[in-house]
């Protein structure tokens, strides 16, 4: 084999395996030193993938790390980056202001605040979200196989529901009747909350 040629063949192997090979006196020897010398490179792209995969969890890790723990930001795909799953979107409303609320640095709920006065609240799990104490139940309506609790305290009615190990509350202000309590039929939270749900699994209404 000419010089070149060799040394073209042998590039990038350890200086020690090449004298090694040079002064084996058999061939189940070489073979023996070509398997060892292939698994050292294996083992060396093994150790370079790992290193770019931890650089790549690192990275993504930081990308979704939130240092304070009420953050405004700029839209509904910023949002959902942080929180990790999609929010449903009200096309008939105008978003005003985007929230995400975290722990520790870990996103853990959100809200959307509408121009209108109204929110959208989500988070991960099946707890009563809505923030209000001291409601009162206005009933429960099942849509499309959903429980949904409606509430009222002061002027805010509103519904808070649990789908796909996710919980729900859109609120929202009524008018109050000569009673002293909200007139629900003035508000749009029974018809927005059945939007919401349908936008969830997937049904057009």
């Amino acid at each position: 084999m000419k010089a070149d040629k060799f040394t073209e063949a042998v590039g990038g192997i350890d200086e020690n395996i090449i004298a090694q090979a040079i002064n084996t006196d058999s061939a189940e020897k070489l073979e023996k030193l070509v398997r060892a010398e292939k698994m050292r490179k294996v083992r060396g792209c093994v150790k370079i993938v790992a290193a770019i995969a931890a650089c790549i969890c690192i990275a993504f890790t930081s990308a979704t790390m939130i240092s304070n723990p009420i953050t405004y930001v700029d839209s509904y795909d910023e949002m959902e980056k942080y929180l990790g799953y999609s929010v449903p979107i009200l096309k008939e409303k105008t978003p005003k202001s985007y929230v995400v609320f975290a722990s520790d640095g870990r996103a853990e709920s959100g809200k959307v605040q509408y121009s209108d006065g109204s929110e959208l609240k989500t988070m991960r799990g099946s707890a009563d979200i809505s923030g209000i104490f001291g409601a009162k139940l206005l009933g429960d309506i099942n849509i499309s196989g959903v429980t949904v609790h409606y509430y009222s305290f002061e002027s805010t009615v509103y519904s808070v529901w649990s789908i796909g190990g996710y919980s729900y509350c859109y609120s929202t202000h009524a008018d109050k009747d000569a009673s002293g309590v909200p007139n629900t039929a003035e508000s749009d939270v029974y018809s927005v909350t059945e939007k919401i749900i349908c936008i969830l699994k997937g049904e057009t209404k």
